[in-house]
């Protein structure tokens, strides 16, 4: 699936479309599929012997967490991570079809990522931001050079699916909510300090205000910050927590680098006087 999905990233973004439009429906029909079935389930007793549910598991057997709060918490890393499985007991072929669709959205993921990684690339070099050698582009206009490293690294993940396949999840799953943590974190900031950058008229004019600002823009920080902390007492994110500030470490002492030579417009100029 890595060479079908990277041959149709270097097609053309028509194929990477068409390709994520059907994706996205197969995930859309079974959200709503689930939705329904679930309802069934509850209310109608679809594969429980035509017994309703109900929801008396919601105060009957010792109540809503019966064992305390603490597996709700932890379950927020992988909440975060927007990872979730659902098990329909005693419904013929649900298993497949629940494979299926995490199949699907592990495609819709990966195909999406490796589109806007290879661009990603393609623009910092172009601004002078990363290597040149991502300055790419194949005859159909997708930026070869970087989709190929990104597919490239993506290998590492087959590597170490062989070298520890129970634990590979975990390990890759802990550096993406790493990141999107870091992600957001820069948002929010980044959103606190352009609302103190700006007086009080023109707050007023902007056209989509954060509701409920600045609480619900310091929960969110708070929430992110929650998960980072629970994300250390589970064994197999820890190598996240180490492995994300190496990173950030590297970016900074090459941000620093780059920071010496000449910028993008420098050179830019530099041309415009020798021609």
């Amino acid at each position: 699936m890595l060479v079908v999905i990277t041959t149709i990233n270097l097609a053309n973004i028509k194929a990477f479309g068409e390709v994520e439009f059907w994706f996205a429906l197969i995930k859309v029909v079974a959200i709503i599929g689930m939705s329904l079935l679930g309802l069934g389930i509850i209310f109608l007793g679809i594969g429980n012997g035509v017994q309703p549910v109900g929801l008396d598991n919601l105060w009957s057997h010792r109540g809503f967490m019966p064992n305390g709060i603490k597996g709700i918490l932890m379950s927020l890393v992988l909440v975060t991570f927007s990872c979730g499985e659902v098990e329909l007991v005693g419904i013929p072929g649900a298993a497949y079809i629940i494979n299926l669709v995490i199949l699907t959205a592990a495609l819709s993921a990966f195909n999406s990522g490796l589109f806007s990684s290879g661009r990603m690339l393609y623009n910092l070099s172009l601004q002078n931001n990363g290597p040149k050698y991502f300055g790419k582009l194949n005859e159909n206009g997708s930026p070869i050079r970087g989709i190929l490293f990104t597919s490239l690294i993506l290998l590492f993940a087959v590597v170490l699916n062989y070298i520890v396949p129970e634990k590979v999840f975990m390990y890759i799953s802990s550096v993406a909510t790493v990141a999107m943590i870091t992600s957001w974190t820069i948002i929010l900031i980044t959103q606190i300090k352009f609302r103190k950058s700006k007086i009080k008229q023109e707050i007023e004019k902007l056209a989509f205000e954060m509701p409920l600002y600045p609480v619900s823009t310091y929960l969110a920080l708070t929430f992110l910050a929650l998960v980072i902390v629970l994300m250390s007492f589970i064994s197999e994110m820890r190598i996240a927590l180490i492995v994300v500030p190496i990173w950030f470490i590297i970016l900074y002492l090459g941000s620093k680098i780059k920071k010496r030579g000449p910028t993008a417009s420098s050179i830019d100029m530099e041309n415009v006087i020798q021609t």
